[in-house]
């Protein structure tokens, strides 16, 4: 008899998800303690990847100074009070950043933000950046 055909299985193509990372950025108030001042932005990661490590810059556009920061993980600073940190920001999650700090009180000046959220720390792996503009 023939010889019976055997078939041969091809396996498919595997498709990975590239991660996609996105965050909305919003200004939401202005805070102080001992002569500084600070904006209070909330960050809301809506995309899919874990969020370890920031650069932030804001730029007082009246008197020209600008102060930046890099972190791993995200602070919030409650006045005088106390100091909230976390060393991440999950898909999904809210998280509320003190902007590095004026030593004046910029209240009336139009501040331009920068905000860049990377998915490992020392602002390496994914990343993406947004930028914002608030008048405290």
């Amino acid at each position: 008899p023939p010889p019976t055909p055997t078939p041969t299985f091809t396996p498919l193509p595997t498709f990975t998800a590239t991660p996609s990372p996105s965050f909305k950025a919003e200004y939401v108030s202005k805070d102080t303690c001992s002569g500084s001042w600070w904006a209070e932005i909330k960050l809301r990661n809506n995309g899919t990847v874990n969020f370890r490590s920031i650069f932030i810059s804001v730029k007082d556009t009246v008197s020209g100074v600008t102060n930046a920061q890099l972190n791993d993980g995200f602070t919030d600073r409650n006045g005088c009070l106390e100091t909230f940190t976390r060393d991440k920001i999950a898909p999904g999650d809210t998280y509320l950043l003190s902007a590095p700090p004026f030593n004046y009180d910029p209240v009336g000046h139009k501040i331009e933000a920068s905000i860049t959220l990377c998915s490992e720390t020392g602002q390496k792996g994914v990343c993406v950046t947004r930028n914002i503009d608030f008048t405290p």
